[in-house]
């Protein structure tokens, strides 16, 4: 299975398979609310079924109850469901409805949007049938995406299997290695080793380990993580990296349960289980021929991809109240510094939130709400020149940067605009296609009666 963002049409027509009982749901999903902060961040309310919800102060949405943001109207915006798609009206608010810092008065959402009302922040995007009951650990994340992650943790924690873990840096692959170890309950450690940092000998040494006088230096027998995590878990990050000839070794491990310590003359029976990641296009390392592909084929049984940090925004409160309390005393944001957190790029993703409020947590050590100063301006700025600086693109995955705006505008002329079907013709995820719409200005609608 390959598990990812949950790339369903963020709309509700009757009689489709998405109006199973456990499929995710268009929703709102609370960031920040007004005067409660992030104490709210993750309630959640869905549109299915709806035709019109209207947001208001005194409005009893979400499980936490109204709002009772001074700063929203009684009457302040309108969500209404038409022909297929959900349009986001003002209501004449005194403080005006702004998506993705854009003040609206009409505004048709797409997956991924970033509302302001007073000083209360929404995502529209898909949200789960029920909320999770367990926490989940460090694997933090309220909204579909995340829930589709948690559930395939839970399905491959029990196996044997081999785990391949996909993302771009930042975005939480060890986290998820090991919230994997944790469900899966084996009684062995959990072990990491970063195989872009050990070349040759040195790398097969740590993994394999080695016997006495195997080679210069060798002055006394050494187990490796496959030994000492038997019964555990090891984690190999960057896989793509690694030397052939350490590849072909691995492979032997993978198939034969066995590992030979490097100048040893038999092999030793281990139940590790082995979690790979990397944060490159692993397919076209196979390609390229610098990942054999008989390894990514036995690495891979089960393969869950990491989403991005800009393409899951709905978990930014939930993600931002989690990091704040590593603080160890009770820390909130003011509304600008949301909207700022909102706006950004993230190309270091999950790391680079952590980045943001560490500086914002540091430059006002007295405060209990922390506020956009100017050492957390820099920061993101910091943030946003990376996100320009040459190369950054490989922050974007790959099947979106293989689409020029020639190919995104056929495949909507060849599907009448139709978005969810023109992102299957191209292998896309609606959220990837949505991304290419708006780098290339191109309009959905203006396809449909071509």
């Amino acid at each position: 299975m390959y598990a990812h963002a949950v790339s369903r049409t963020l709309t509700d027509t009757p009689g489709r398979d998405d109006d199973a009982a456990d499929a995710p749901r268009p929703g709102l999903t609370l960031v920040y609310a007004g005067p409660a902060g992030l104490a709210r961040a993750g309630e959640q309310l869905s549109l299915a079924g709806r035709a019109a919800v209207l947001l208001g102060r005194d409005e009893p949405l979400f499980p936490g109850g109204p709002l009772g943001d001074a700063r929203m109207s009684g009457r302040h915006a309108v969500i209404v469901r038409e022909s297929g798609n959900y349009h986001l009206i003002d209501r004449g608010s005194k403080n005006g409805t702004f998506v993705r810092g854009e003040r609206v008065t009409d505004h048709v959402l797409a997956p991924g949007d970033a509302i302001r009302v007073g000083s209360t922040f929404l995502v529209f995007s898909l949200v789960p049938p029920s909320p999770r009951a367990d926490a989940g650990g460090d694997l933090v994340g309220a909204g579909a995406t995340m829930a589709e992650i948690h559930r395939s943790l839970d399905l491959v924690a029990p196996s044997e299997h081999t785990v391949l873990l996909l993302g771009e840096s930042g975005t939480g692959k060890e986290v998820a290695a090991r919230e994997l170890h944790r469900r899966s309950a084996r009684p062995g450690p959990f072990l990491a080793i970063n195989c872009a940092s050990l070349r040759g000998e040195l790398l097969e040494s740590e993994l394999f380990g080695h016997a006495r006088g195997a080679f210069t230096g060798a002055q006394r027998a050494h187990d490796g993580l496959f030994l000492r995590a038997s019964e555990g878990t090891v984690l190999l990050d960057e896989v793509a990296e690694m030397d052939e000839p350490v590849q072909a070794r691995l492979l032997r491990v993978l198939e034969a349960r066995a590992v030979r310590p490097v100048g040893a003359s038999a092999e030793v029976p281990v139940g590790t289980r082995v979690v790979a990641a990397t944060n490159r296009d692993v397919e076209g390392a196979v390609r390229a021929g610098r990942l054999r592909a008989d390894l990514y084929a036995r690495l891979a049984r089960w393969t869950v991809r990491l989403p991005a940090l800009r393409e899951r925004l709905e978990d930014v409160g939930v993600l931002a109240r989690a990091i704040l309390a590593r603080e160890g005393r009770p820390r909130d944001l003011g509304p600008e510094l949301v909207a700022a957190l909102l706006d950004a790029r993230w190309t270091l993703n999950v790391r680079g939130l952590v980045n943001v409020l560490t500086t914002a947590a540091i430059a006002q050590p007295g405060e209990r709400v922390l506020d956009l100063v100017p050492a957390v301006r820099q920061a993101l700025d910091a943030q946003a020149s990376l996100a320009a600086a040459p190369g950054a693109a490989a922050a974007e995955p790959e099947s979106e940067r293989a689409h020029d705006e020639a190919t995104v505008r056929a495949a909507l002329a060849r599907h009448a605009g139709n978005v969810s079907a023109a992102a299957r013709d191209l292998g896309l995820t609606r959220q990837s296609l949505y991304r290419l719409l708006e780098r290339h200005d191109l309009d959905a609608t203006a396809f449909r009666d071509e």
